[in-house]
């Protein structure tokens, strides 16, 4: 489909010359029609729901892309379970292509599947860096590598994304120095059971919430290998930080001991000027 001129076909094309699936005619449709009702799009090669865009082929992938880049309503954009498993790579950049030019998504979900070492990272990055209403990316049960982190890294100065979700997504000690410097202006990020993550990916997080410049607000943790040593280092980390309101340490082999660095931290009674610089910032 490169080079093929959706402008001029759109034209004359109709909706059943494209494909001759029920569901996906009436998904075109809508976005074609630009129905203000029609919000959240799945793209899956197995469909659970009425929203669920199931492509048969490049033809499918590659109208579908046209029609996401032309519409306004849509909101939420989720790739799921291996969309493009009957698609060349020559569809899947058409499908690209069409849909960096939207300007409507605010949320973009990658769910199990894997984002190609950075690839597709990379061919959505117009997408990422161009559409202002983009404010949650959500890469969660894939195999998010180290090039994974680069291309997000590099297309992140530009974006103004307030939540980054990497749960159970291969995140390891490499990702993390990738993305420590991208996440400094977002307000959540999740990074529930990456248990790749070493003691020296930990240390770079806390070293993160100690940097004067860091909006985090909400950090999930649970289901790691962070154990006593590391939850020291994030005490110590909130004993400078006034910006973070909940932090889940759940699931991560913390012992009492670990547990009672976070009392100092939350309460330091051996004098009133220790209790007064307390951190009272944290809720949860």
């Amino acid at each position: 489909m490169e080079g093929y001129n959706y402008d001029a076909e759109a034209r004359t094309n109709k909706i059943e010359d494209i494909t001759s699936d029920k569901i996906n005619r009436n998904i075109l449709r809508r976005l074609k029609e630009n129905d203000p009702n029609f919000q959240k799009l799945r793209v899956t090669n197995y469909r659970n729901v009425e929203y669920d865009y199931c492509a048969k082929g490049a033809r499918d992938l590659g109208w579908l892309g046209y029609y996401i880049g032309n519409n306004t309503s849509l909101k939420e954009l989720c790739l799921v379970l291996n969309p493009f498993e009957n698609c060349n790579n020559n569809a899947i950049e058409s499908f690209c292509r069409g849909v960096n030019c939207n300007r409507s998504i605010q949320k973009i979900r990658f769910d199990s599947l894997d984002p190609f070492g950075g690839e597709l990272f990379q061919s959505l990055s117009p997408l990422l860096v161009n559409n202002n209403s983009t404010s949650e990316l959500f890469v969660c049960h894939c195999l998010f590598g180290a090039g994974c982190a680069r291309q997000l890294l590099l297309r992140r100065a530009t974006m103004d994304l307030c939540t980054l979700n990497l749960f159970n997504s291969n995140v390891d000690d490499e990702c993390v120095d990738a993305l420590v410097d991208a996440l400094l202006s977002s307000f959540s990020l999740d990074l529930g059971q990456n248990r790749n993550i070493t003691a020296r990916g930990w240390r770079r997080l806390a070293e993160m919430l100690e940097n004067p410049n860091s909006n985090l607000e909400r950090l999930n943790l649970m289901s790691n290998n962070i154990g006593d040593e590391g939850a020291r280092g994030f005490a110590n980390a909130l004993a400078k930080n006034c910006k973070l309101k909940e932090l889940d340490l759940y699931d991560n082999g913390i012992t009492a001991e670990g547990w009672s660095c976070f009392s100092e931290t939350l309460c330091d009674t051996t004098s009133i000027n220790n209790t007064f610089l307390s951190n009272h910032t944290l809720e949860n």
